[in-house]
């Protein structure tokens, strides 16, 4: 038997509100890891957001287009 985990998140501009016209693009994306492979993926994560946004609680896609 095999176990994974799931991780997804969501981008969008207006919330819960999917139909607002200020709407134009709704994204939902995420990872699939094989259960043995979560801590890789965990430090793999953590170094990036050192990188990128260092004193970020939550790291935003927008950290990633400009930084580092």
């Amino acid at each position: 038997m095999f176990e994974y985990f799931a991780y997804f998140d969501e981008a969008g501009n207006t919330g819960g509100n999917f139909l607002h016209p200020n709407q134009p693009v709704y994204v939902v994306g995420g990872w699939i890891l094989p259960a043995g492979s979560t801590k890789g993926a965990e430090h793999a994560v953590q170094a990036h957001t050192a990188l990128v946004a260092p004193q970020a609680k939550e790291l935003h896609g927008l950290k990633h287009l400009k930084g580092k």
